[in-house]
């Protein structure tokens, strides 16, 4: 059901500032790192997309099982299962979850909720995003390193 190489960029900006615990502010206590959905709409996604595009892709980020709209799970749910009773469970958790959704709050699933939890896939882009930025910069130094080279031979002669 849950494949993190099919995230749309949308998606994965999403999760990045809902993962985000030091820009993007929390919500009351920092400990449950929930944070307010139109903020960060307001914030980071109204350029971009609409706001019934930014709920329509939260509420494939639920389905996907890496975003909540509640403080805290009880319930864990196989997010990698493709089975239709999954998508009945996600369903009928989705149904309990809108009264909290009329709270404003959203967060990361946790490890103990989800199979892949978005906690995990949240880390899973940081360490993308760290690897890509290094190869820029490892590119950038070996540039560097040919153009003194240069410099020391055009010295020399």
């Amino acid at each position: 059901m849950f494949d993190v190489q099919e995230l749309t960029e949308i998606e994965k900006k999403i999760i990045l500032k809902i993962g985000d615990n030091v820009n993007v502010p929390t919500f009351h206590d920092p400990f449950f790192k929930m944070k307010i959905r139109k903020d960060i709409y307001d914030k980071y996604f109204s350029d971009e997309i609409s706001y019934e595009e930014f709920n329509q892709v939260m509420k494939g980020l639920f389905y996907k099982g890496l975003i909540t709209f509640v403080p805290a799970s009880i319930t864990i749910l196989d997010n990698i299962s493709g089975t239709e009773g999954t998508k009945v469970r996600f369903e009928r958790s989705y149904k309990l979850e809108e009264e909290w959704k009329s709270n404003g709050i959203v967060r990361l699933t946790k490890g103990n909720e989800r199979t892949v939890p978005g906690e995990d896939v949240y880390n899973f882009l940081i360490q993308e995003n760290l690897n890509e930025k290094y190869k820029e910069i490892n590119e950038k130094l070996e540039e560097n390193q040919r153009v003194v080279k240069r410099i020391e031979s055009f010295e020399k002669n």
